[in-house]
């Protein structure tokens, strides 16, 4: 949530490359504190990355949707725009019905 209230702030400030520019060098960050976190033998570091992963995705879904709006043609902006929606929506729905246990558990014995 609160990457979401800074990310329409910062676009404006910043530009829309700069934020997702930013927002890529805190997932680097997010990423080296869970990668140094069993190293440092320290799960606060998990915590903070995760936080950071949260402002992460909270901006990004903001605006990235507004970044490739802008680079699209008008003829596409449209359908460009609705099309990003469309696939975080159902990518979230897909994810949550995997997240069922009955479904992840029928599907955890499976062999490819």
């Amino acid at each position: 949530m609160f990457g979401a209230l800074i990310g329409g702030h910062f676009s404006v400030k910043y530009g829309r490359r700069n934020c997702l520019i930013f927002n890529n060098i805190l997932t680097i960050v997010a990423a080296l504190l869970v990668g140094f976190s069993r190293m440092a033998r320290s799960f606060e570091m998990i915590l903070a990355a995760r936080f950071l992963y949260g402002v992460n995705s909270g901006s990004g879904m903001n605006v990235h949707c507004m970044y490739i709006m802008e680079c699209s043609p008008k003829k596409l902006r449209g359908v460009v725009t609705i099309t990003t929606a469309i696939f975080i929506s159902v990518g979230k729905c897909l994810g949550q019905i995997m997240g069922l246990r009955s479904v992840s558990l029928q599907y955890s014995n499976c062999t490819f």
